[in-house]
């Protein structure tokens, strides 16, 4: 931790007194672990799109541009409705940055990034016929809108399509905690790689 050049996380590095969350939020000491942590959450997003009988695909080098946009996963519906394009986020409110935003409106910071990222991809979505909808989670498991309402829509088709009886909300709350175990492992990953120097790899598969 020493040797990161932001001077806060070796500041904060005690968990007993300062903000522990540091970690999450260091360009410097994150590395490659904050992508891994993305990948984790939109991993989750990818097989409840397929459990809901989308057609999905996820980081695709095709929608690579010049300026280098691209979508996180392509939900493909098929015949009379519109594709979707998600873009995942993952945002630390308990950063400094944030803390006052945080304090006044615990979820504006989701709903704001949710929008500016719904406006970056604005024009590509319209070039690729994509309704784009942004799912931004905090590093503690809280939902932005538009997550929430990506969440919705994926346990309404995975209820109707049970072999067996089930409910949007039963869906929904297993879907919120997959979302949740995928950022605390994420998060895990981050902490561990900050800790070591980032000298630690981690496996997905």
């Amino acid at each position: 931790l020493e040797d990161c050049s932001c001077g806060r996380c070796a500041k904060d590095k005690g968990f007993d007194y300062g903000n522990q969350w540091a970690y999450s939020s260091c360009k410097r000491l994150q590395g490659s672990m904050a992508k891994r942590r993305h990948d984790l959450v939109a991993i989750v997003l990818k097989m409840a799109a397929i459990k809901a009988g989308y057609e999905v695909k996820y980081d695709s080098k095709d929608f690579f541009q010049k300026d280098s946009k691209r979508i996180d996963l392509t939900l493909y519906h098929g015949i009379g409705d519109r594709n979707k394009g998600i873009e995942v986020a993952i945002t630390n409110p308990q950063s400094p940055t944030y803390l006052a935003m945080s304090a006044v409106d615990p979820l504006k910071l989701a709903n704001e990034k949710e929008e500016r990222k719904r406006r970056k991809y604005y024009s590509l979505g319209h070039e690729l016929d994509l309704d784009i909808s942004a799912f931004c989670v905090y590093t503690n498991g809280a939902l932005g809108k538009q997550a929430y309402e990506v969440l919705e829509n994926l346990a309404s088709r995975i209820a109707k399509s049970r072999m067996y009886p089930s409910s949007t909300i039963n869906e929904f709350l297993e879907l919120q905690a997959r979302i949740a175990l995928a950022v605390n492992v994420g998060d895990h990953m981050m902490l561990r790689a900050a800790s070591l120097g980032r000298r630690t790899r981690f496996n997905l598969a």
